[in-house]
This record gives structure tokens, C-alpha cells and sequence, in this order.
């Protein structure tokens, strides 16, 4: 059994996607509003493409092996996928044991399509334990550098990185964005997390983070104008994605049909022609995990 350590960040994903399940399948909020007055902000900064050979690295230690070794020498590489893996060690000392998940690949695969922590469970006592000294003896650069190095793996498109990027807010600190909103150093920082994460979404080999803007989206944030086209377009593509993931009569993806009704009370200010262009860059994004998944073997899961 092989267990992925998410540190900071994971709860609150689980969260999210949790409060989407339930959201959906309590039928919605009430849709307000036209769409032609949620116009797509223009993106100022613009991230390179994830490699399509990317996954999200292991962050399990040897027994016995010394994490600030193991973190000194994965950041010696400056690869951004080890650079991830050097985040997601340091992370994991940060947050507190109680409310951290870990993801058990075995669980996962047994409890596929049953809700969004289907796959993850809190720590043993036992893993408690050797985290506690695991995380004795690390560098004092690293631990101070380890957002540096989540930037970067996040620039360079590394699988779960954008959604910890952006929930970590500016600088470490989440509270900027309520706090410093016209701050310039702000905004650069919230338009390249927002870059980010549509690049993920898009890209076709996290479905986590495609979840994760079509929520912001459709609820609007700190970080998200609230845009019922976009929230179509990722509900659309989510569900094409899950339904051949899960199977054609597999509950969950029937939520985000497009005659589902969730979906047309969604799309019921939409003019028709731009009802079918969401609908078609919808099937364009799905097609995206769809290849991906043919060429990798691998589901698009978190």
C-alpha cells in the first residue's frame, strides 16, 4: 500500500468537492441572472502547459531514511515535479497530524465514484508517530523556501499543485486577497493563480483542479468572479469525463448531463448560441482528459 501525503491543502480540496456533491445533488442554489453579464476576465499571466508525462510524485519516505536528507536532495535536482515532492514533506510537518488525509490507492480503487473522500483516510497513530520524527532535523533554508518551491512546480504545471498554490494565497498568507485587494503585488499573484488553475482544468490531466474552477465559478470567490458559462462549461466536461470514468449509469456524472436539471436551470439565461459554444468548448476539454487517459492508461484522479 502506497500512501500520497497532500500536507497543506488537501482538506480544504476535499471540502470543496464534498460541498459540490452535496450541492448538486441537493438540487442547486438558485440560478440568478443573465449570462451575458459575466463576461471572461482578461488573463495576464499565462503558465507554460503541464508536461503530459506529469503525475503527482509520491511523498513517502523510506523507513528509516532521514527526510532533511531526503528533502535537501530532492531540491538539489531543481526539477518542479521534486521540488512538489520537497513541498509536499514540509507541508506535511507544518499542518497539524489530526487533520491531515492521506490517499490509499487500494481504498481508492475500492470506493471509486463514492463520494469525494472515497480513497482517503485521516493517519494511523503509527504514522502519526514516524511523522513526528520524520520531520526532525530539517533545514531551516528548506523550511523557509517551501513555497518558493511550490511556485515553481505550480508555474511549470505540476499535477495538484495549482489548486495548493492558490489555496496557500498570496505569499502564504489568504487573508491578502479581503485584506490588500488593490495591493498590485496582489493582483499579479491572484491572476497567475487564477491562470493556473484553468490551465489544469484544461489541460486534461487533473480533475481535481477541473472540479475545483467549476465550483469557484459557480459560486464566485476571492479569487473568482462568479460566471455561469464557465461553471456550465466545466460542468458539462466533468461530467462527460466521469461518465467515462465511472460508466454510462453511474449516478454521479447523470448530475452534470447536459439535460440534466441542473444543467438547464444553469444554462436557462443562455442565448442558444452561446449555449452551444459552451457546450462544444466543454466536449474539447473533455476530449483533452480523454486522450490523455488513452495515451497514459491512467484516470485523471487527484
Amino acid at each position: 500500500m502506497r500512501l500520497w501525503k497532500r500536507g497543506v491543502g488537501l482538506a480544504s480540496v476535499a471540502a470543496v468537492i464534498a460541498a459540490l456533491t452535496v450541492w448538486m445533488e441537493n438540487g442547486g442554489d438558485k440560478v440568478q441572472g443573465k449570462s451575458d453579464a459575466l463576461a471572461v476576465a482578461p488573463r495576464k499571466a499565462e503558465p507554460s502547459p503541464p508536461p503530459q508525462t506529469t503525475q503527482l510524485p509520491s511523498a513517502d519516505v523510506p523507513a528509516g531514511r532521514n527526510l532533511g536528507r531526503q528533502i535537501h536532495d530532492l531540491v538539489e535536482t531543481r526539477e518542479p515535479a521534486k521540488l512538489f515532492t520537497a513541498y509536499l514533506f514540509l507541508a506535511g510537518c507544518e499542518s497539524s497530524n489530526a487533520e491531515r488525509l492521506v490517499r490509499d490507492e487500494k481504498k481508492s480503487r475500492e470506493t471509486l465514484g463514492h463520494g469525494a473522500f472515497a480513497g482517503y483516510r485521516p493517519l494511523t497513530e503509527e504514522e502519526k508517530q514516524q511523522d513526528i520524527k520524520r520531520c526532525q532535523g530539517i533545514d531551516e533554508r528548506d523550511w523557509r523556501s517551501r513555497l518558493d518551491y511550490l511556485a515553481i512546480a505550480a508555474k511549470a504545471g505540476i499535477k495538484g499543485s495549482a489548486i495548493i498554490f492558490a489555496l496557500r494565497g498570496p505569499f502564504g498568507d489568504p487573508s491578502a486577497l479581503k485584506t490588500r485587494p488593490n495591493d498590485p503585488l496582489i493582483q499579479e499573484w491572484k491572476e497567475l493563480a487564477k491562470a493556473q488553475l484553468i490551465s489544469a482544468a484544461e489541460y486534461g490531466n487533473d480533475l481535481d483542479a477541473l472540479t475545483y474552477v467549476m465550483r469557484e465559478n459557480r459560486s464566485g470567490s476571492d479569487l473568482f468572479e462568479r460566471n455561469l458559462r464557465l461553471t456550465y462549461r466545466y460542468s458539462i466536461a466533468l461530467g462527460i469525463v466521469q461518465r467515462e470514468i465511472q460508466g454510462p449509469n453511474a449516478e454521479f456524472p447523470k448530475l452534470f448531463a447536459e439535460g440534466s436539471e441542473q444543467m438547464v436551470a444553469l444554462a436557462e439565461g443562455f442565448s442558444p448560441a452561446e449555449k452551444a459554444a459552451e457546450l462544444e468548448a466543454a466536449k474539447l476539454v473533455a476530449k483533452k482528459f480523454h486522450d490523455l487517459r488513452m495515451k497514459t492508461g491512467r484516470d485523471p484522479s487527484f
